[in-house]
């Protein structure tokens, strides 16, 4: 009897062994399924008996495109090889995976390896990139790890409504099959996007082949037409502060997605034919401006515009005659390469104008003869975005040889009877402006807003190409061109609270439009030369202080306001001024 209970014991044991035997084996399998990982040797469950395997060296990494070229059975390899890869088969890479070899080879340092794959990829603006390591034996030390960059598969649009697929796909220059870097797209999803009646966004989805990712062009677009309205009193004392304007803006023009703008500006008197300012049924200020701007291949573009304006001066010696002013230009812009956090772009152009008076830059003179520019600007510009903000940079170099046209000539360009002009300013010139800007978020959705600009030139120049302070651009708490120079600098500096909103049970806030209060200071120093020959102040110093308030409801209405006081008294005054400066504008 002792002797069948001691084996129907042993049996019971073995039974129960075998049984937990199975269930780690089982536990095993069933996390190699769920988590998708192989185990290496030496972290595999065995049995009580069994030696463990020892963890292996990383002594080489063999990294294919193709998965059939994995050898399930393992590899003896050592150090880096790479198969039809081309951006990982660089020096800088070999470098950065070599760097692992030596570690041993266990899940965590392979899954470091893969990880620092795709970051390479990444930095090398190439982000549609699938790094895996198939299921293989590794216990020689080598690992085998696909890369599969992915495609480019379909370009389809969504949710265009007034744009063509067409129209909204153009910018994109990617072709079926073609490789995605992410700098090039990003560029040319700002071509995209520089039409402000529509907003396109770019989606990932899987392609129909295997390796091939579809881009989808999601676009939020509107009807392409502006009419808009609004007032300001950007005006000077000799034509009235008061400016009115209509604007009408073709966004789709010849259905080729240029964009055509037209705009009427004029003095109050244009509409009301009020008495005392300007001659009898003549309008103070009246201007045509007009602007052509068509999109070309490579991300290019090519902008026409022109201006025509006639001024009555209601004060000074010239009450009654007719200011003429007129403006030709061009620019060809070219963007350069971008990157995630910087967007450049150049730009070279022309310009033509003509004018008989100064009037629009606070002067009283109109001439019977006319002075002529013709100059060549060329200007690069900046935006670079960081975790702080984003800073914007504009410089531009001013050339202009001279007796291009009849009246582009030093004798045009002196003060003479008949004539208007600046001492010692001549048709050949040279000056540099540069504009800096800068956003920077505070705490709460608050912001700082700093401004800079900056000018030197080579010699004296007319009021059209001079830096200005005054009205409501800088230099706020002033007339415009309370104060203008031909170099100098000025600052401005804004403090913007959060955004607030009228909420409402009826109306959603968007719709009962946004509030922001600001508080600024600005600084104006300019230089005039040949100041004393000319008649005129040598450096002119102005600064102001204000606050205002800004309301927007989306796109279809603005209304500014700032109110300045001046802390610096200019010459020829008696005491220090205030102005408000209004701006109000409605469109659809």
């Amino acid at each position: 009897m002792s002797l069948l209970l001691t084996c129907d014991l042993e049996r019971s044991v073995l039974r129960t062994r075998a049984r937990a035997s199975i269930q780690k084996f089982l536990i095993v399998v069933l996390a190699a399924c769920v988590f998708g990982e192989q185990f290496s040797p030496a972290e595999q469950l065995t049995s009580n008996t069994a030696p463990a395997l020892p963890i292996p060296v990383l002594k080489g990494v063999v990294f294919v495109s193709d998965p059939s070229s994995v050898r399930h059975e393992g590899v003896n390899a050592t150090g880096i090889s790479i198969y039809g890869l081309e951006m990982l088969d660089r020096a800088a890479f070999r470098k950065l995976a070599a760097s692992y070899l030596g570690q041993p080879l266990t899940r965590a340092c392979i899954a470091e390896l893969t990880h620092a794959v795709v970051n390479f990829y990444r930095a090398h603006g190439r982000p549609l990139v699938d790094v895996i390591t198939p299921e293989q034996d590794v216990q020689s030390g080598a690992v085998q790890i696909v890369v599969t960059e992915f495609h480019v598969g379909e370009i389809r649009t969504e949710g265009n409504r007034w744009f063509s697929p067409k129209v909204v796909a153009a910018p994109l220059s990617l072709r079926h099959g073609d490789v995605v870097d992410i700098n090039d797209l990003l560029g040319q999803l700002d071509t995209a996007n520089s039409n402000p009646f529509r907003r396109v966004n770019l989606i990932y989805r899987p392609g129909a082949e295997r390796g091939y990712t579809d881009l989808v062009l999601q676009t939020q677009d509107r009807f392409p037409l502006r009419i808009s309205g609004g007032y300001d009193n950007s005006g000077t004392t000799s034509t009235g502060h008061n400016r009115w304007n209509l604007g009408v803006t073709w966004g789709n023009a010849l259905w080729h997605d240029q964009q055509l703008s037209y705009q009427f500006t004029s003095s109050t008197n244009f509409w009301t034919d009020a008495v005392g300012v300007g001659p009898p049924g003549s309008p103070s200020f009246t201007s045509h401006s007009l602007s052509w701007t068509m999109p070309l291949p490579d991300r290019r573009t090519l902008t026409i515009f022109g201006s025509y304006e006639q001024a009555h001066p209601n004060i000074g010696a010239a009450f009654g005659l007719l200011g003429r002013s007129a403006q030709a230009s061009l620019r060809y812009s070219i963007a350069l390469p971008r990157t995630e956090a910087l967007v450049e772009s150049f730009q070279a152009g022309y310009d033509f104008k003509t004018t008989n008076n100064n009037l629009d830059f606070g002067g009283t003179q109109v001439s019977h003869n006319s002075t002529e520019i013709d100059q060549f600007p060329i200007a690069y510009s900046a935006t670079v975005t960081d975790r702080w903000g984003v800073t914007n940079m504009a410089t531009r170099l001013v050339l202009s040889p001279g007796r291009m046209t009849p009246n582009n000539n030093d004798a045009a360009f002196q003060p003479a009877p008949g004539q208007s002009g600046r001492v010692a300013a001549a048709a050949d010139y040279v000056y540099w402006r540069s504009d800096l800007g800068r956003v920077t978020k505070l705490p709460g959705q608050a912001a700082w807003l700093f401004r800079f600009i900056g000018q030197t030139s080579d010699r004296s120049l007319l009021a059209t190409e001079q830096l200005a302070g005054g009205g409501p651009d800088i230099l706020r708490g002033y007339d415009p061109y309370a104060v203008i120079g031909d170099q100098g600098i000025m600052l401005s500096n804004e403090l913007q609270s959060p955004t607030f909103s009228r909420h409402t049970e009826n109306l959603r806030s968007t719709l009962m439009g946004q509030t922001q209060l600001v508080a600024f200071w600005d600084y104006a120093s300019l230089h005039n030369k040949h100041a004393a020959a000319g008649n005129l102040i040598a450096d002119l110093n102005a600064s102001s202080a204000g606050l205002g308030v800004r309301y927007n409801i989306r796109t279809h209405a603005s209304v500014h306001v700032d109110y300045g006081w001046q802390l610096l008294r200019l010459p020829g005054t008696s005491a220090r001024g205030r102005l408000a400066s209004i701006s109000i504008n409605i469109g659809n």
